[in-house]
């Protein structure tokens, strides 16, 4: 079996019986009795920023190597929101996960 991505890490072990809800084409949510606790200090900022699917055509393509993505100049995820590119909530929910 693969290893699991760094952001679902914290699950493993965590749920005996987790169920996914599909609300529409683009919202899912799970019901995982028993999770008391979900945290994310464990990953890194890129493996988070990885984890938003729509910002992948973007990464690595930052005018900067070490770009947090959020006011730096040349950042391509900022460039491809402010284009329409990226839903700028989207943008947003990244930028609460990773203060």
């Amino acid at each position: 079996m693969n290893e699991p991505h760094p952001v679902w890490r914290c699950l493993v072990g965590l749920v005996t019986h987790a169920r996914l809800y599909h609300l529409d084409e683009h919202s899912h949510i799970i019901d995982s009795p028993g999770l008391q606790e979900f945290g994310l200090a464990h990953v890194s900022e890129p493996d988070i920023a990885h984890a938003f699917v729509e910002f992948r055509p973007y990464l690595g393509h930052c005018r900067f190597s070490n770009c947090r993505h959020r006011v730096e100049p040349g950042c391509a995820v900022l460039e491809a929101a402010m284009a329409g590119k990226i839903d700028r909530r989207r943008l947003g929910t990244f930028h609460k996960l990773v203060r």
